[in-house]
């Protein structure tokens, strides 16, 4: 899992270094394994601005374009076919600069005409992976010409490298980490406000959503969007994706990954017009039906598959991936957003049985919040809406048959202290369940613990012992040499056998090894036997 450190202060306020967050959250058992930095500043890479254009006399596929850095106007020799008109603002390496790549900019003649720089694309500095023309900055914005483009376009940020066990799904996503980071820090987490407002109430008159199988899906909520025009993300979108390991497409499918890695919540986006039948079937596959995922695999199913069907042919495969037929076209205009939750068990399954391992299939598998639908859903669309145009259709969807009841754990503030072996004032350990998204109840010297949904690995009074602990720092607690008494009796035949064996194999140049043991229920038994025997 990797994680923005600048998406991180926006969400939480802090404004520390990346060093002191990684340190936070390694010492609160979130391992920050590496961090770094996607780009590196370049005083040698500027903004620069297109003064002309012309055609380059020697060749027809070049193009020799003056541009001004602020300070003088050079005279660049360019083969991309984008090179904007007069006032175009582009991303320049002057003379001296050195790329990502190892490249450095001399000044050289390209087919008899004198190049004084570079025109980069963006995946020349390793700031996106479009390589079909050089970047064009947006002129929306007040940039001059001979801005560092760090500056610019603020490229500026640390990348942290997560080593999450499998036990953390809610830090599969920046907002989980924030929350995580608020209560390591003391401060209140806020989510995000939600700019879209969608009716749950009546679902989407003109696409009915059916659940077949509601013990492997509990819940579907699904918004419509119309009259989306497709078409490239805006750059901070698109570097935001590439730092955080994700390839930029378009601005839907964009947002779907945005949405992920800021949730922590897969969704996914249909093509309203390529769904035959207008309407969604959560059910498990039929026997020999087929797929051809988003791979581009087709893809025989079993009656195991959990699937998202139309009226008549899967379109997706739960939780793992959605269908080639389906997808997000050039052409989309209506899009149909969902988010669900299935269950965990038979995503892995399906995963496994089909050798796929996807960003959501890793997260379904350890368990998403299934009762955040709602939320990812309105902020999807909201964002979708303002970055493809489209308009938010008011009425929305929401199939929940088996809804989720809160957990509840009875927690004993004396416990604490027991297994921590210090104490922990109850204020505090109040505060920071509540930080964590707890409810406590309280009753007498002991509470009732409401257990957030994005927290399925809490599950005991020991685990909010531990959340306890982890969070007001395990190097808080004092160490004690524990009191050992002295055994008056001589060992016992076991053992004195036991070490006259260690001895004799030392002594003919042996040595012990002690390994994990790994063996079967029933070999354990007759290991027991045999030691009954012996004892005997």
């Amino acid at each position: 899992m990797r994680a923005s450190t600048q998406w991180l202060r926006q969400l939480t306020g802090i404004d520390e270094s990346p060093e002191t967050l990684a340190h936070r959250l390694t010492f609160a058992g979130i391992e920050v394994e590496e961090i770094t930095t996607p780009y590196l500043s370049n005083a040698n890479i500027v903004v620069g601005e297109v003064r002309e254009k012309k055609a380059h006399p020697n060749s027809d596929k070049l193009t020799l374009v003056q541009v001004w850095n602020g300070r003088s106007e050079r005279q660049v020799v360019c083969g991309a076919a984008n090179v904007p008109e007069r006032g175009g603002l582009v991303a320049l390496a002057e003379l001296g600069a050195k790329l990502p790549n190892g490249l450095e900019i001399a000044e050289r003649r390209v087919a008899g005409e004198l190049s004084q720089g570079m025109l980069c694309a963006e995946s020349e500095l390793d700031i996106g992976s479009d390589e079909s023309g050089i970047l064009v900055l947006d002129k929306q914005k007040s940039i001059e010409a001979g801005t560092q483009l760090d500056k610019a376009l603020e490229l500026q940020d640390s990348i942290l490298h997560l080593g999450l066990t499998p036990n953390r799904p809610d830090c599969l996503g920046h907002l989980g980490l924030a929350r995580e980071l608020c209560t390591l820090f003391g401060k209140t987490f806020k989510l995000p406000y939600i700019e879209a407002k969608l009716d749950f109430s009546s679902g989407l008159p003109s696409t009915p959503i059916t659940i077949e199988a509601p013990e492997a899906c509990p819940r579907y909520a699904a918004s419509l969007l119309t009259g989306a025009k497709i078409a490239p993300s805006p750059f901070w979108l698109r570097y935001l994706l590439h730092t955080l390991g994700e390839r930029a497409i378009n601005n839907v499918v964009d947002v779907t990954n945005y949405i992920l890695l800021l949730t922590g919540h897969p969704i996914h986006a249909f093509d309203l017009d390529r769904l035959k039948g207008n309407q969604i079937r959560v059910r498990f596959a039929k026997q020999s039906e087929t797929i051809e995922t988003l791979d581009g695999m087709d893809r025989k199913l079993s009656k195991e598959d959990l699937i998202i069907a139309d009226g008549s042919e899967p379109i997706a495969l739960a939780g793992i991936m959605g269908g080639e037929k389906s997808s997000v076209q050039s052409s989309s205009s209506k899009l149909l957003i969902e988010c669900a939750y299935f269950s965990p068990t038979v995503v892995r399954r399906g995963a496994r049985r089909h050798s796929m391992h996807t960003e959501a299939s890793h997260r379904f598998e350890r368990g998403v919040d299934p009762n955040d639908a709602r939320y990812v859903v309105a902020q999807a669309s909201a964002l979708m809406a303002k970055l493809a145009g489209a308009r938010i259709e008011p009425k929305a969807s929401d199939v929940y048959p088996r809804p989720q009841e809160a957990f509840k754990i009875h927690l004993r503030h004396a416990r604490i202290e027991q297994v921590l072996g210090t104490a922990v004032e109850k204020p505090t350990a109040q505060q920071i369940l509540e930080h964590l998204g707890c409810q406590l109840k309280n009753k007498a010297q002991d509470w009732e613990v409401t257990v957030p949904s994005f927290r399925p690995d809490i599950t005991r009074e020991i685990d909010l012992i531990e959340e306890i602990g982890r969070v007001w720092g395990y190097d808080k607690i004092p160490t004690e040499i524990p009191y050992i008494q002295a055994s008056s009796s001589e060992h016992d035949a076991a053992e004195r056998l036991k070490r006259s064996l260690r001895q004799n194999a030392a002594s003919l140049g042996l040595r012990e090894t002690i390994n994990y043991a790994f063996c079967s229920t029933n070999d354990l038994k007759k290991r027991n036997k045999i030691l009954t025997l012996y004892r005997c």
